[in-house]
């Protein structure tokens, strides 16, 4: 008896299909990994400590004011708060520009022509110009940007405080008032605090709180608005961004890319 339920359960087992659950066992694997696949490309990975610290670092130094140098209060950083989204093809390249010389100037980089030829325009025309070295402005333009400066003049546009001039036979840019007003008020400013910074489909984005202030001697205000009808601090030792109260302020998502090895903007866009 015991012989022949062996038998029968011996049977059993050479009638299974193994072709079939070997055919079953692929599927599924493939499908794990997959699914393991998938939510990796989509999910919000971390970058490395030193890969945060260095786009943020752009993000609060020159990103944030990618609109500088237009007639506003906030010398224009604020007008680019004033869209739900801008990608860097909608910046101007004036505004480019004038972060390219902010960047310079932290960076001790020496972008300054060796031609006589803002001299000789401010002499002539009786307008102040300050001459760049036209590769040298390209260069850190390519590098924050990605995006190439033309090798002509370049018109601020309306509103804007500049006008770049190109004398291509000394490959120099004359940077010349534009006669616009400025509005610029110097006890007006902008801050910014970056909450987070996250890694997806090879980008990087960094979700930052954006606020208004206003300081007289040593306190500032912060307000949500640049008008200044929502105060979220009265009275800060400076301009330093109350993180306690972060949540109040309104924020934007900056996208960031890695392109021969610099960390570039790509799009500043609101969050809702």
């Amino acid at each position: 008896m015991l012989l022949f339920i062996i038998e029968k359960r011996y049977t059993k087992v050479k009638n299974i299909d193994f072709k079939k659950l070997l055919v079953l066992l692929v599927i599924i694997a493939v499908a794990v990994v997959a699914i393991v696949g998938v939510t990796k490309l989509f999910s919000l990975g971390g970058p490395s400590k030193k890969e945060q610290e260095k786009i943020e670092n752009q993000i609060i130094d020159y990103f944030s004011k990618a609109s500088s140098g237009y007639s506003s209060i906030y010398n224009g950083v604020d007008l680019l708060y004033d869209n739900d989204k801008v990608e860097v093809k909608d910046l101007s390249q004036g505004a480019m520009i004038e972060v390219a010389i902010m960047y310079a100037d932290d960076n001790d980089i020496n972008i300054f022509s060796d031609s006589d030829a803002g001299k000789v325009y401010t002499e002539k025309m009786k307008v102040n110009a300050v001459a760049y070295n036209a590769e040298e402005l390209r260069k850190i333009v390519k590098e924050l940007f990605d995006v190439e400066l033309p090798k002509q003049s370049i018109d601020g546009g309306t509103n804007f405080l500049y006008n770049y001039l190109y004398i291509e036979p000394e490959n120099t840019y004359l940077k010349v008032d534009s006669g616009t007003y400025n509005l610029n008020v110097e006890e007006q400013a902008m801050d910014f605090y970056v909450i987070s910074t996250k890694k997806k489909k090879g980008n990087y984005i960094s979700r930052v709180a954006v606020a208004y202030t206003y300081c007289s001697e040593d306190k500032c205000a912060y307000a949500k608005d640049k008008n200044g009808s929502t105060i979220v601090e009265e009275e800060v030792d400076g301009l330093k961004f109350p993180k306690d109260k972060v949540d109040e302020f309104t924020k934007y998502d900056f996208t960031t890319k890695k392109v021969d090895g610099k960390y570039v903007l790509v799009s500043v866009e609101k969050v809702k």
